[in-house]
């Protein structure tokens, strides 16, 4: 009698054999079959994160179960690679790493019907990178890293659940573009801004805001600025007061609190408190949707 065929398994134990792989094999069975992918599809993977991280010469996507101690690595990398040949890790050689990788993404993301939650996107510019904020497989993800890139079609509006932005040296960030993101926490390192251009972005909070979900602005200058402290003089600031906030803020994106009891205050019609602390390096610009943090989380 001729061994069962796979495909002729009952769906109930079928999706008991799947339960029971690791990523990597899970997506090795999606792509041994139409029909076995067209049952993956269909069932709840228990999906923790996808992550994406982008170069030029190397692409990687990261996909991590809730169940399981294995992740898959995907990689697409433009020469051969050197690493070790494991279980859990798959490598495609190919001229354009990141046409592969966005292939691999639209596809991964439909079979397992869970968004891509990490991007991280490493400079300097080249082709393809300019357009990776109108891929739509990206625009559901919690956290974006950035560093090196100059231009960027597309917008951020339409990144609707992002949590964390990271950027260096980005010059295509603009304080007109940064009014239209929707993150938690912005921060951004090698800012060509005047200080004109950030005492309008605390401005426009003041009188308006776009971003309501906005907890914690960093900006920190591509130049030392000895004139910093004039931002400060452009708003009625208070000192800080102990029965108003707490005096330090718990940074989520770096796990570090950050000491707030030297930082002048600005209240809004609303009732709503931020923070303003300034040096000549940079600024940082709090807002206390939380003025009193439980200590747990700082």
């Amino acid at each position: 009698m001729p061994p069962p065929n796979l495909l002729e398994v009952p769906e109930l134990p079928l999706q008991m054999i799947i339960d029971y792989l690791t990523p990597a094999a899970t997506v090795n069975f999606a792509l041994s079959n139409e029909k076995i992918r067209e049952f993956i599809e269909t069932i709840n993977l228990n999906l923790e994160t996808i992550s994406l991280k982008i170069t030029e010469k190397r692409c990687t996507i990261t996909l991590v179960f809730f169940y399981s101690e294995k992740s898959l690595v995907w990689k697409f990398v433009s020469t051969p690679s050197n690493d070790r040949p494991k279980p859990n890790l798959k490598i495609k050689v190919c001229e354009n790493p990141l046409d592969f990788c966005i292939k691999a993404v639209n596809w991964l993301t439909k079979l397992t019907r869970f968004p891509v939650t990490s991007v991280t996107i490493e400079g300097p510019d080249f082709q393809g990178t300019r357009e990776l904020l109108e891929w739509k497989a990206i625009r559901e993800c919690e956290r974006l890293t950035m560093s090196l890139i100059d231009e960027m079609t597309g917008s951020l509006n339409d990144f609707k659940d992002l949590e964390y932005i990271d950027f260096v040296g980005c010059d295509w960030m603009t304080p007109e573009i940064l009014e239209t993101c929707q993150a938690k926490t912005i921060s951004l390192f090698s800012v060509n801004w005047t200080l004109e251009q950030i005492i309008q972005i605390i401005r426009n909070w003041l009188e308006r805001t776009e971003n309501r979900k906005l907890e914690y602005l960093s900006v920190a200058f591509k130049e030392s600025r000895d004139d910093a402290l004039t931002i400060l003089d452009a708003f009625n600031t208070k000192p800080w007061d102990r029965m108003m906030r707490h005096p330090t803020f718990p940074r989520r994106n770096t796990g570090v609190p950050l000491d707030l009891s030297g930082a002048r205050d600005i209240e809004r019609s609303d009732g709503l408190l931020a923070s303003i602390l300034v040096d000549s390096d940079g600024v940082d610009f709090v807002i206390w949707h939380d003025r009193f943090p439980v200590q747990e989380e700082l």
